[in-house]
Protein backbone atom coordinates (compact mmCIF):
# COMPACT_ATOMS: atom_id res chain seq x y z
CA UNK A 1 0.00 0.00 0.00
CA UNK A 2 2.86 2.41 0.80
CA UNK A 3 4.53 1.92 -2.59
CA UNK A 4 1.19 2.39 -4.34
CA UNK A 5 0.64 5.68 -2.49
CA UNK A 6 4.15 6.83 -3.39
CA UNK A 7 3.44 5.98 -7.03
CA UNK A 8 0.18 7.98 -6.94
CA UNK A 9 2.16 10.97 -5.64
CA UNK A 10 4.52 10.67 -8.65
CA UNK A 11 7.61 9.63 -6.71
CA UNK A 12 10.61 8.41 -8.72
CA UNK A 13 13.68 6.96 -7.04
CA UNK A 14 16.86 8.73 -8.08
CA UNK A 15 19.50 6.66 -6.31
CA UNK A 16 19.83 3.22 -4.83
CA UNK A 17 22.45 2.23 -2.27
CA UNK A 18 23.53 -0.66 -0.10
CA UNK A 19 24.38 0.40 3.43
CA UNK A 20 26.40 -1.72 5.86
CA UNK A 21 26.06 -1.61 9.61
CA UNK A 22 28.43 -3.63 11.79
CA UNK A 23 27.06 -5.46 14.81
CA UNK A 24 28.23 -8.03 17.37
CA UNK A 25 31.39 -6.03 17.93
CA UNK A 26 32.08 -5.71 14.21
CA UNK A 27 32.17 -9.45 13.58
CA UNK A 28 29.07 -9.34 11.35
CA UNK A 29 27.49 -6.83 8.99
CA UNK A 30 23.84 -6.12 8.35
CA UNK A 31 23.12 -4.86 4.83
CA UNK A 32 20.22 -2.55 4.06
CA UNK A 33 18.88 -1.42 0.70
CA UNK A 34 18.07 2.29 0.45
CA UNK A 35 16.15 4.01 -2.35
CA UNK A 36 16.55 7.80 -2.33
CA UNK A 37 14.12 10.36 -3.71
CA UNK A 38 12.90 13.93 -3.26
CA UNK A 39 9.46 14.78 -1.88
CA UNK A 40 8.20 18.18 -0.75
CA UNK A 41 11.69 19.65 -1.25
CA UNK A 42 13.19 17.10 1.17
CA UNK A 43 15.69 14.32 0.59
CA UNK A 44 13.95 11.08 1.55
CA UNK A 45 15.11 7.49 1.98
CA UNK A 46 13.06 4.33 1.66
CA UNK A 47 15.04 1.80 3.68
CA UNK A 48 14.32 -1.89 3.03
CA UNK A 49 15.55 -4.40 5.60
CA UNK A 50 15.51 -8.15 5.15
CA UNK A 51 15.94 -10.43 8.15
CA UNK A 52 14.65 -13.49 9.97
CA UNK A 53 11.26 -11.78 10.45
CA UNK A 54 10.97 -10.97 6.74
CA UNK A 55 10.80 -7.59 5.05
CA UNK A 56 10.61 -4.33 6.99
CA UNK A 57 10.78 -0.77 5.71
CA UNK A 58 11.19 2.78 6.96
CA UNK A 59 10.44 5.82 4.80
CA UNK A 60 12.03 8.90 6.31
CA UNK A 61 14.08 12.06 5.87
CA UNK A 62 16.43 10.78 8.57
CA UNK A 63 19.84 9.30 7.80
CA UNK A 64 19.19 5.63 6.91
CA UNK A 65 22.00 4.36 9.14
CA UNK A 66 23.68 6.76 11.56
CA UNK A 67 26.42 4.29 12.45
CA UNK A 68 26.64 2.58 9.06
CA UNK A 69 28.41 3.30 5.82
CA UNK A 70 27.61 3.06 2.13
CA UNK A 71 29.08 0.07 0.31
CA UNK A 72 27.80 1.06 -3.12
CA UNK A 73 25.48 3.72 -4.53
CA UNK A 74 24.33 4.50 -8.05
CA UNK A 75 21.75 6.48 -9.98
CA UNK A 76 18.52 4.71 -10.75
CA UNK A 77 15.30 5.47 -12.58
CA UNK A 78 12.76 3.34 -10.82
CA UNK A 79 9.18 4.00 -9.78
CA UNK A 80 7.58 2.66 -6.62
CA UNK A 81 5.23 0.59 -8.84
CA UNK A 82 8.23 -1.08 -10.50
CA UNK A 83 9.82 -1.74 -7.11
CA UNK A 84 6.58 -3.35 -5.96
CA UNK A 85 6.64 -5.72 -8.96
CA UNK A 86 10.26 -6.62 -8.15
CA UNK A 87 9.35 -7.29 -4.52
CA UNK A 88 6.47 -9.55 -5.57
CA UNK A 89 9.00 -11.69 -7.46
CA UNK A 90 10.62 -12.69 -4.14
CA UNK A 91 7.48 -12.62 -2.00
CA UNK A 92 7.66 -16.34 -1.18
CA UNK A 93 11.37 -16.41 -0.31
CA UNK A 94 12.35 -17.17 3.26
CA UNK A 95 15.37 -15.87 5.13
CA UNK A 96 18.16 -18.44 4.90
CA UNK A 97 21.44 -17.37 6.50
CA UNK A 98 23.64 -19.07 3.92
CA UNK A 99 21.73 -18.39 0.68
CA UNK A 100 19.14 -15.59 1.07
CA UNK A 101 20.17 -13.22 3.84
CA UNK A 102 20.28 -9.42 4.04
CA UNK A 103 23.38 -9.26 1.81
CA UNK A 104 21.80 -11.43 -0.89
CA UNK A 105 18.56 -9.44 -0.69
CA UNK A 106 20.27 -6.04 -0.93
CA UNK A 107 22.53 -7.11 -3.81
CA UNK A 108 19.63 -8.73 -5.70
CA UNK A 109 17.52 -5.55 -5.62
CA UNK A 110 20.49 -3.26 -6.26
CA UNK A 111 21.22 -5.28 -9.42
CA UNK A 112 17.53 -5.21 -10.49
CA UNK A 113 17.41 -1.42 -10.04
CA UNK A 114 20.53 -1.05 -12.20
CA UNK A 115 19.07 -3.34 -14.88
CA UNK A 116 15.84 -1.35 -14.97
CA UNK A 117 17.80 1.89 -15.31
CA UNK A 118 19.95 0.47 -18.12
CA UNK A 119 16.85 -0.78 -19.93
CA UNK A 120 15.14 2.62 -19.68
CA UNK A 121 18.27 4.39 -20.86
CA UNK A 122 18.61 2.03 -23.82
CA UNK A 123 14.96 2.44 -24.80
CA UNK A 124 15.07 6.23 -24.54
CA UNK A 125 18.44 6.53 -26.28
CA UNK A 126 19.68 8.71 -23.42
CA UNK A 127 23.17 8.61 -22.00
CA UNK A 128 23.33 6.44 -18.90
CA UNK A 129 24.31 8.21 -15.64
CA UNK A 130 27.19 5.76 -15.18
CA UNK A 131 28.77 6.79 -18.49
CA UNK A 132 28.54 10.48 -17.57
CA UNK A 133 30.88 9.86 -14.66
CA UNK A 134 33.61 8.78 -17.08
CA UNK A 135 33.34 11.94 -19.18
CA UNK A 136 35.87 14.70 -18.59
CA UNK A 137 34.64 18.27 -18.57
Amino acid sequence: AHLQEMHRRGVHFGQVAIWRQAFLGGTLDHHTLVFEYTASMRHMSLKLDWGREGLAFVDSAEDPSLDGDIIVRTWCRLTPAHLEVLLLDVKCKKYILTSWNCQHFAQHFFDRAMEATQNLTTISGATSPESLVALEF
